[in-house]
């Protein structure tokens, strides 16, 4: 894990959503796990880039913003109020439901205690547009 995301992955703790200070980094790789019928997926609505904004589906909320030494990059720290078990993967999609591609992989940190997960994501600074987080509950083996 890098360092910002140790830092970030910490802060997620010391704000009580995280239960340690080490986030598990998931991904979606394609469609492909999706198809299955076992595969069950939720969506927060869309949320805005502006620290405090609260979606109005699951009611995720835009904890912090930062922006990378290069300038180029905003690492978002969001906050869902759900079940960490249905967190699995997480995928980030356009409002119109197309894959957002991202610097790197989202970190997932559960709050099994408070009932929540952290998403730290990093995706283009000048990408301003809305987005929604994809939550993928993967079956169990």
């Amino acid at each position: 894990m890098s360092k910002l995301g140790l830092i970030i992955g910490c802060s997620l703790f010391l704000q009580g959503v995280g239960t340690n200070c080490m986030a598990q980094v998931s991904n979606v790789s394609g469609n492909d796990e999706l198809s299955s019928p076992d595969v069950k997926t939720v969506e927060t609505g869309v949320l805005q880039n502006v620290i405090g904004y609260r979606g109005d589906v699951l009611g995720a909320e835009v904890v912090s913003i930062f922006v990378s030494e290069d300038d180029l990059w905003e690492i978002i720290e969001l906050s869902i109020p759900i079940d960490p078990d249905l967190a699995d993967r997480v995928s980030v999609v356009s409002p119109s439901g197309k894959r957002i591609e991202l610097e790197s992989p989202p970190e997932i940190s559960r709050d099994d205690e408070n009932n929540k997960v952290g998403i730290i994501l990093k995706r283009p600074k000048q990408a301003r547009l809305g987005f929604k987080i994809r939550l993928i509950d993967l079956p169990d083996e």
